[in-house]
């Protein structure tokens, strides 16, 4: 304490000035000692600003980290306003303000801020707290900071694995649902296909057996000329029908399990074209299947297996006729894309597909519902194996129609087994 006598007013009043100066306790002890020597090895960041925001002191860590006052990662040097050196730890200098002005109030605060350290931004634990400077006693802002970039890193790490796991199992819900609903699908159209092929079976075997017993029944020997030929052709027939339905079963049981055989070798376009509708045109006498090859080359040769391609044109001209009302005209063309492709298109005047039926047309068992309304025989399985065939040539279809005007069914073929294949 300092007293000094002095005159106060105009008056000259006179009066005592005292004067108090703390000075820090020499008689600190241990355990005071202990913990200031810890705060040198802290990694914790301690700092002590005046109450206007003035750097006043810093531990060897928060030292490391913003520099000693006066450094210019501490004071900004070209910043001299209010404020500067509690301001200036913060990227975002308004933010800084905004806690100094709560300090000042006594309003202590606390959380995780992005703070501008020597080594760039880092994100740091952060405690404000008012106190007193233990030197001269005036009021001061303690600041007490810990370093959380790694663990806000690993958190965001996790939040990220976690949205990422979390998308990867939804992905895969979806895939299983999907995968679920084609199995379900599958198994419904092989349901109903068992149950068609049931009865497509049945029919032509009761025909056979029915009307061979008759002929060989003792009691029908009056049949004879013309009603017996009947029964024959009836018999032969359903035969027929019934050898093409376990024919269509074998080629599609051989091309799912990959083991269709394939032997390319030269075909003549046009040349086969015409001996393999010629079968056609009399088998289907009464309908008419006109070969459209003009402005193209007769004499062209290319690339292909002739048993794999004859079954597809085949199939494709008889579906053709099936669903083609008589007297009808089925018209195959042909032409050549850029020099490398040819394609033949059938194009018949039948019963047509609608558009949502167009996407399921090369699947196995599949009918659309107009053809399986009429009473045409047929297992679905034709122009599922003409796709996977034309496939297996390196080629496509291609397919087009409209309900009650007709279809176009177009087989694009590389002219050598050297161009990529086409997908439809």
């Amino acid at each position: 304490m300092v007293l000094t006598p002095v005159t106060i007013g105009a008056d000259e009043e006179p009066a005592l000035l005292i004067e108090g100066r703390p000075v820090l306790d020499a008689r600190i002890g241990k355990d005071e000692w202990r913990m200031l020597e810890a705060t040198r090895y802290t990694s914790i960041m301690i700092s002590y600003f005046s109450i206007e925001g003035a750097l006043i002191a810093s531990n060897p860590a928060a030292a490391k980290v913003y520099g000693l006052p006066g450094d210019a990662i501490a004071t900004l040097k070209s910043d001299t306003s209010a404020g500067a050196d509690f301001a200036a730890r913060f990227t975002e200098r308004a933010e800084g303000l905004e806690l100094l002005r709560k300090g000042r109030m006594g309003q202590e605060d606390d959380g995780e801020l992005l703070m501008r350290t020597k080594g760039g931004p880092r994100w740091h634990r952060l405690e404000i707290r008012q106190s007193r400077d233990p030197v001269t006693g005036a009021p001061t802002l303690l600041m007490i900071e810990e370093d959380a970039s790694e663990q806000r890193s690993a958190i965001e790490e996790l939040a990220s694995f976690n949205r990422d796991l979390e998308r990867r199992v939804e992905e895969r819900t979806l895939a299983l649902r999907a995968e679920s609903a084609r199995a379900e699908e599958a198994n419904r159209t092989k349901s109903d296909f068992l149950a068609r092929m049931s009865h497509d079976l049945r029919t032509p075997l009761n025909a056979i057996l029915g009307f061979s017993r008759m002929l060989f029944d003792q009691n029908f020997d009056y049949i004879q000329g013309p009603k017996r030929k009947e029964y024959a052709e009836i018999i032969h027939g359903a035969a027929a029908n019934l050898l093409s339905m376990v024919n269509d079963l074998l080629e599609i049981s051989r091309i799912e399990a990959g083991e269709y055989p394939t032997n390319f070798s030269e075909v003549s376009l046009v040349e086969f074209l015409e001996a393999t509708l010629q079968l056609l045109n009399v088998e289907y006498a009464e309908r008419r299947i006109d070969l459209d090859v003009s402005r193209f080359p007769e004499e062209l040769i290319f690339i292909s297996d002739p048993r794999a391609l004859a079954l597809i044109v085949t199939n494709l001209v008889t579906n053709a006729i099936k669903y083609s009302s008589a007297p009808s005209v089925v018209t195959v063309s042909v032409g050549l894309e850029d020099g490398r492709f040819i394609s033949i298109a059938v194009t018949d005047s039948g019963i047509g597909i609608s558009e949502s039926e167009l996407a399921n047309l090369f699947k196995p068992y599949v009918r659309s519902q107009q053809a399986a309304s009429k009473t045409v025989e047929g297992t679905g399985l034709g122009l599922s194996i003409c796709h996977d065939l034309s496939m297996l040539l390196g080629g496509s279809l291609a397919v087009a129609s409209e309900l009650g005007v007709g279809t176009t069914i177009t087989l694009r073929l590389p002219l050598s087994q050297n161009h990529p294949p086409l997908r439809s």
